[in-house]
Parts: C-alpha cells; sequence; structure tokens
C-alpha cells in the first residue's frame, strides 16, 4: 500500500484547490531543485475542482497549439495517429 498524501494544486489565477491520493512509486527526484515525479494510484478531487483542472489543461491545450492550428501543427505536435497522416 502507498503512501496517503494531501495534494494542494495551484492553478495561476485560478487559486489552488487540495485532494487526496496515494504515492505508488516515486520516478524521479532531484533535492537541488525539490522536483518530486511522483505515480499515484488514486486522486479524490470534488466536482468543482476537477472542472476547474480540466479548464485549465484545456486552456493550456489550446494555448500550446494556438499558434498553427493547421493539421501540420498537429502533426507536429503528435496530435495525430499514426493512421490519420498521409
Amino acid at each position: 500500500m502507498g503512501t496517503h498524501v494531501n495534494l494542494v494544486m495551484h492553478l495561476d489565477r485560478r487559486g489552488s484547490f487540495e485532494a487526496v491520493g496515494e504515492i505508488i512509486h516515486i520516478t524521479s527526484f532531484n533535492a537541488n531543485v525539490r522536483d518530486l515525479l511522483v505515480g499515484i494510484e488514486y486522486i479524490q478531487i470534488d466536482k468543482a475542482s476537477l472542472e476547474t483542472l480540466m479548464s485549465f489543461i484545456q486552456e493550456q491545450v489550446d494555448f500550446e497549439h494556438k499558434g498553427d492550428p493547421t493539421e501540420a501543427g498537429a502533426e507536429n505536435a503528435g496530435l495525430l495517429r499514426d493512421d490519420e497522416r498521409d
């Protein structure tokens, strides 16, 4: 069984919210810059926070691909499946 953690996520102007999860493995840790990448088995989050998180992710995706909305841009970003490429 993993270690239970409380996660606090800060989403720029949207503020922060908390969720609970369970760490099942640590993929990397860099003590110098205090980066910790973990695999999380599950996360419990309320609906409003989930909607906020999904909105934030969608805005980031839209922003990243805003400069080149063409098929070539999607292919360069790795968004097309192999069977969609010519």
